[in-house]
Order: C-alpha cells, then sequence, then structure tokens
C-alpha cells in the first residue's frame, strides 16, 4: 500500500485487505485509528506526508509502549 498523497514516497505492507483499507481511509481523512497495534500505527505514519498527523500517532505509540513497559 502506498501513501494516497504521492505514490513516490514511502509505502508498508499489510497481511490483510480489511486493515489495509482502514489505513487508507484513516490516513486520507486524517483521523486517529483506534487500534493499539503497534505495527497498524506505524503503517499510519509510514504512508502520510502530514507532519501534525504524523506527531498524533507517534503520541499514541508512545503511550501504547509506555503501557507494555508497565
Amino acid at each position: 500500500m502506498y501513501n494516497p498523497d504521492c505514490f513516490e514516497l514511502h509505502h508498508t505492507h499489510c497481511r490483510n485487505k480489511r486493515v489495509a483499507i482502514a489505513i487508507k481511509k484513516n490516513v486520507e481523512r486524517r483521523r486517529v485509528p483506534t487500534s493499539r497495534n503497534l505495527r497498524t500505527l506505524e503503517s499510519h505514519i509510514r504512508l502520510t506526508g502530514n507532519k501534525n498527523y504524523k506527531r498524533k500517532i507517534q503520541k499514541i505509540i508512545e503511550e501504547v509502549k509506555s503501557e507494555r513497559k508497565n
């Protein structure tokens, strides 16, 4: 799956078509994902060029990692 804004940018791989569609829609609409799966969250970051959206997702990733440590 490629970045919907620019196909020349980064891409990511998904094992499930439903997950790929959900990621694509979230990135296009800049929606924060409900998933707390690190692989899925990292895919969101790879597919967007929007810095603010990347920061939001990165914040969620940090929260998930800190929860797993405790």
